[in-house]
């Protein structure tokens, strides 16, 4: 897409964008495509999430913050809300999203680690579980990679 490859000159309009109902899906999708580009939008994109938006937009914020990744551990607290979604997938999301922002600085009452982050959760819904371990096995690597550089 032609507004992704613009770049940083076209983030004031796709975070304006997503305060609009009827274009914030299609701004998720073009930040998701600028991958960590698209983190000065952190903030609008929480704010999707904490909107009383449909799912699928809410799903598309979630996939631009996860292309963000650690840039956008300002919007954790907003990510960790989703867990409370009635949809399923969307807490998926949500867990695959968290993934990424494991270490992020304590701020707003956000969690400094992901097991304290996956302790919070009780879900039973496949797709969920198979995120959360996921991201468990992703920081017991990193813990194994920084213990073997000691």
């Amino acid at each position: 897409m032609v507004v992704a490859r613009i770049g940083e000159p076209a983030l004031p309009a796709l975070a304006r964008m997503l305060g609009e109902p009827t274009a914030r899906r299609q701004a998720a999708e073009v930040l998701t495509r600028m991958g960590s580009k698209g983190a000065p939008a952190v903030l609008e994109l929480a704010s999707v999430l904490r909107a009383d938006a449909p799912a699928e937009d809410k799903r598309a914020a979630l996939e631009a913050l996860h292309a963000i990744g650690q840039r956008a551990a300002p919007a954790a607290p907003a990510v960790l809300a989703c867990m409370q979604a009635p949809q399923a997938d969307l807490r998926a999301a949500a867990m695959r999203t968290l993934r990424y922002m494991f270490d992020y600085p304590r701020q707003k009452g956000a969690r400094t680690s992901l097991p304290e982050v996956l302790a919070e959760p009780k879900d039973e819904t496949p797709a969920v579980r198979e995120a959360a371990i996921a991201a468990l096995k992703d920081e017991n690597a990193l813990v194994r990679e920084a213990a073997a550089a000691v």
